[in-house]
């Protein structure tokens, strides 16, 4: 059992429980796997055919996708993103190749290959590196690279877990990464833990008759970003029972605010989450209006830095994009700590010190 540790195309409602762009079936002895637009309702980014190796198909693959033998030995990757998913099966060793590796805060335990940035790829040293396969992040925009690495005869499979707005469809990614290593019932077996330590924390916390008011993100350059209502943090907010601001705003993407608007707005907060700072006293040398917040007062401010490491790796892009239990563990943690056992330890989050 696993431990409680602006856009203008409208993005497809996720259900609750699964993915609303990842689609898996079995199909003439493969596994058929449909990745679709979150912009583009319906259109479909690409299509794969998992064969495992050794094993004949019913037939030859259809021409309508990409053949890719699985399981999967070698992992090349662009985000640290999707470095949870390989690291909760078992899998991380299989990464020989990923952009940015400085930022990665589950690394391999063999040296990797830095292959560029997840924008413009190091073609050359992905070749070097002969991955099996490329997990590519899809923005919506060619990748640099892309092309020469299919050319090559590598994979490249895309994933638009990022724009997910269910937290549990984030995880349901997890089993995509289970059908590429042919470890499908570990997947199958975390998904399950997940999801209903994921639902057992959210009927707690609806049982609470005050919800505190909170505040969310921080003045960057002027411009205070916070999550719309139809927001992946939005829906941890509600599930944690949280009275959060913006929750009726329908927008896609984050709403730019100025800080004043901002603190009008949510000065009077009981909570404040979501800063990018290490203390309060870094807070109010960023911008000193943010002493006006009522949290900033009673020292009642949260970031999400409790698992990093010195070159700014975060384990909350890593291990929290599969384990929203754990977000939102942290989340009732900071908002109503009774709820947890006394000993509970966060994964993620932490108080702003002084």
């Amino acid at each position: 059992m696993l431990s409680a540790c602006s856009k203008s195309a409208r993005i497809a409602e996720a259900p609750a429980d699964r993915s609303s762009f990842l689609h898996m079936s079995d199909t003439l002895g493969m596994t058929r796997v449909d990745i679709t637009s979150p912009m583009q309702e319906g259109r479909r980014i690409a299509r794969y055919y998992l064969v495992k190796h050794h094993e004949e198909p019913e037939r030859p693959v259809p021409a309508d996708g990409i053949a890719v033998e699985v399981p999967i030995r070698h992992f090349a990757t662009t985000s640290a993103t999707h470095v949870g998913y390989l690291k909760a099966l078992g899998c991380l060793d299989s990464i020989v190749c990923m952009a940015t590796p400085e930022l990665v805060y589950n690394r391999p335990s063999h040296p990797v290959v830095n292959i560029g940035s997840d924008y413009q790829l190091n073609v050359e040293q992905v070749l070097l590196a002969r991955p099996d396969v490329l997990i590519a992040t899809q923005y919506g925009m060619q990748i640099g690279g892309i092309e020469q690495v299919q050319q090559a005869g590598i994979p490249v499979i895309y994933m638009v877990e990022w724009l997910e707005q269910s937290p549990l469809g984030r995880a349901d990614w997890l089993r995509l990464f289970g059908a590429l290593t042919c470890r499908e019932e570990t997947a199958d077996s975390l998904l399950r833990d997940i999801t209903a330590r994921y639902h057992t924390l959210q009927q707690e916390s609806r049982s609470h008759r005050s919800r505190p008011r909170v505040a969310y993100g921080q003045s960057f350059r002027g411009t205070w970003y916070v999550p719309s209502g139809r927001s992946y943090m939005q829906r941890l907010l509600q599930d944690a029972g949280a009275d959060y601001y913006y929750a009726e705003r329908t927008e896609e993407g984050s709403i730019p605010l100025t800080i004043e608007e901002a603190i009008l707005s949510m000065g009077d907060a009981d909570i404040w989450l979501g800063v990018n700072a290490d203390n309060l006293s870094e807070l109010e040398a960023i911008d000193t209006r943010h002493t006006w917040m009522q949290p900033f007062r009673n020292h009642n401010v949260w970031n999400w830095k409790g698992a990093i490491t010195l070159q700014g790796g975060s384990d909350f892009w890593e291990t929290g994009i599969l384990r929203p239990d754990l977000i939102l563990a942290d989340l009732i943690y900071a908002l109503y700590p009774e709820q947890l056992p006394s000993d509970y330890r966060p994964a993620f989050i932490c108080r702003l010190p002084d």
